[in-house]
């Protein structure tokens, strides 16, 4: 991060803003909001409990958190629970391979719902193209990746109003609750202004479905971890999910197939890569990387991503981009299979960008 990213400040100690905890009024309103939602969720669910066919809808990713709040609703809350998943053409294998996993050995009801494939696309070409200012050091350089999320539950919450489902649970981890809406009337509003006149259907569908109801009668959305935030543990939820038996590949090697596009899109469009600063964040924090070593590391990494959309030679070699990307995989501590599955996984930028047909002027 520099200062020349929206909203970004460095203080004297050479930390920004992000990492000493100064966080800013939209963040704060997002984690109130999620807090609140917690809140409510805890005094109704003993009366709704068992009133319909389930208490609640999950939304199931295949990552660590979706699945331990998976178990805890199951086996500690002993709620009626289904799990659904929205399933876009870009999760990762391994992902799927989870859900599967754990829907099996849990035993747990399963909705695995295919979107409107055009109507996806088209929303995250949008979104890629979008020209609309942020402000939010949190949102700036992950919008697409927001849209996406906001898109996914949008529809988990449209199948919960149709089943009458009373919650849906979102699995956010403590910095997702920072820059992730929550709020559905919030989100549909959000669609219906950058997407405007063409909004998404769903939001069509969720305000039709929601004319029939009474304001009581709608899901509220929770987040799990939202209820105290200074107790979340990754290291601890994957050693607890891998006991049971529900967890076997590190969060690595999940990422969904835009990650390279995403990281593409922030690089052009702020110089700046938001999931590489969460990546590199843990390891600045706890002293294995220097600051100038990690901005250094940002700054190859760029360059080798522009490259690699923008230059014919870059396109027609990617066997000197593959030994480069394993190369700074590897020189963070990744394993080398950690190194080389991420390393496939952006030497599939160029297909991607070509599937969207983004153009890199409208980025």
């Amino acid at each position: 991060m520099s200062n020349k990213n929206p909203g970004i400040t460095i203080s004297e100690n050479g930390k920004c803003n992000i990492c000493n905890n100064e966080i800013n009024r939209d963040a704060l309103i997002k984690i109130q909001y999620s807090l609140k939602q917690f809140k409510i969720y805890k005094e109704k669910v003993s009366a709704v409990k068992g009133r319909e066919r389930y208490d609640a809808l999950l939304m199931l990713s295949g990552g660590k958190d979706s699945i331990y709040v998976l178990d805890k609703l199951v086996n500690e809350e002993k709620l009626k629970v289904i799990s659904y998943t929205l399933d876009h053409p870009y999760e990762s294998e391994n992902a799927k391979s989870n859900i599967q996993k754990v829907i099996k050995k849990m035993d747990i009801e399963h909705i695995s719902h295919m979107p409107n494939i055009s109507e996806y696309k088209q929303t995250m070409i949008k979104a890629f193209e979008n020209k609309v200012a942020i402000n939010n050091p949190f949102e700036a350089s992950k919008f697409p990746c927001l849209i996406c999320d906001d898109y996914m539950v949008l529809n988990a919450y449209f199948m919960a109003l149709k089943l009458y489902i009373p919650f849906v649970f979102y699995c956010l981890d403590p910095t997702q609750l920072y820059i992730v809406d929550t709020d559905i009337k919030f989100i549909m509003e959000k669609h219906k202004k950058l997407f405007s006149p063409d909004y998404t259907h769903i939001v069509k569908d969720i305000e039709r479905e929601m004319s029939r109801r009474d304001s009581s009668e709608l899901p509220i959305v929770v987040s799990y971890f939202a209820k105290n935030v200074s107790e979340y543990s990754r290291e601890d939820i994957i050693a607890y999910l891998k006991s049971k038996g529900l967890y076997e590949k590190s969060p690595i090697e999940q990422v969904c197939s835009l990650r390279p596009l995403l990281d593409y899109y922030s690089f052009k469009k702020y110089d700046q890569s938001y999931s590489m600063f969460e990546f590199l964040r843990p390891k600045v924090l706890n002293g294995e990387l220097g600051r100038e070593a990690a901005l250094e590391y940002l700054n190859e990494f760029r360059m080798l991503i522009v490259k690699m959309v923008e230059e014919a030679e870059m396109k027609n070699n990617l066997e000197n981009s593959k030994e480069k990307f394993n190369e700074l995989f590897s020189r963070v501590g990744l394993t080398l299979d950690q190194a080389e599955y991420l390393t496939e996984k952006y030497l599939d930028l160029i297909k991607y960008h070509e599937i969207l047909n983004i153009n890199p002027e409208n980025i």
